[in-house]
């Protein structure tokens, strides 16, 4: 949105285009016409990105997910993957190991049986071997979390703090480049729900929801004002409906919004 040519694009049709009746001129950025300037930004932004792609990490994988879309596939030991929304993996199957590469996003891996040939998922430089399992990658940009549903897994990492931890069914663990952090206790129900379509947040501060609806939404959700952010917020969501899930929470808190279709959307106290 910074860009200059998105700001002298916007800036130009602002001074060329007459004031709507009933709206303020241009020198006066009253009401809700103050907010048009930065919602159409949004919007050229979001149509440039969406033009190039990430097509760097599309010719590396074998598997790749869009915004909003889930996939399940079936790899060839009969492991199965279940990739969430704008995700990717690359698989290297040798015939002593199987490793598979989340290249981005969030993966699921429920893992089919074979001692001679371990199974392992690498992410940022860590890898994670499953003892017989089901567990999920969350690959960040600073970190790479490990969540286990079922039995254990192996996690190592290089770094100056532990190297190695062995994370049992309902705990979860982070690594990053100072090493694998402490094993800690979560709801796996919870952390896994997207793999059953939906999203659960317990007592959660209103900006970290919008971000997670952000991952699934093929355009842009914000919040004008720093204390609306802050607003706690309980509830279970559908992953394939971000702006319905928004319109809940807008009504349930009574809130406003600002809305260029129903891809850029600011909400409002």
């Amino acid at each position: 949105m910074g860009h200059p040519a998105i700001r002298s694009e916007v800036t130009q049709r602002r001074l060329s285009e007459p004031p709507l009746p009933g709206y303020p001129p241009v020198g006066r950025p009253e009401g809700k016409r103050k907010w048009i300037a930065p919602a159409v930004a949004a919007s050229v932004a979001l149509l440039v990105a969406g033009a190039i792609g990430d097509w760097p990490t599309a010719l590396r994988s074998d598997a790749m997910t869009a915004t909003g879309e889930q996939r399940t596939m079936t790899l060839a030991d009969g492991s199965q993957v279940q990739l969430n929304t704008d995700s990717a993996i690359s698989i290297d199957y040798q015939p002593d190991r199987r490793i598979v590469h989340v290249l981005k996003g969030e993966a699921a891996f429920s893992v089919a049986r074979d001692p001679r040939r371990p199974f392992s998922v690498e992410a940022k430089g860590g890898t994670t071997t499953a003892l017989g399992t089901r567990f999920i990658v969350d690959r960040h940009a600073d970190r790479t979390q490990v969540t286990v549903t079922l039995h254990s897994v192996r996690v190592a990492a290089p770094g100056a703090g532990a190297s190695i931890a062995i994370v049992k069914e309902g705990q979860s663990v982070r690594y990053d480049r100072n090493g694998v952090g402490s094993v800690r206790a979560v709801d796996a129900n919870a952390v896994s729900a997207w793999t059953r379509k939906r999203l659960v947040f317990v007592d959660q501060p209103l900006r970290a929801v919008v971000a997670e609806l952000n991952r699934y939404h093929p355009g842009y959700i914000g919040i004008i004002g720093t204390d609306l952010g802050n607003r706690r917020v309980s509830g279970i969501f559908r992953t394939d409906n971000p702006v319905a899930a928004l319109d809940t929470l807008q009504a349930s808190l009574r809130l406003a919004s600002i809305r260029l279709t129903d891809r850029v959307i600011f909400i409002h106290g």
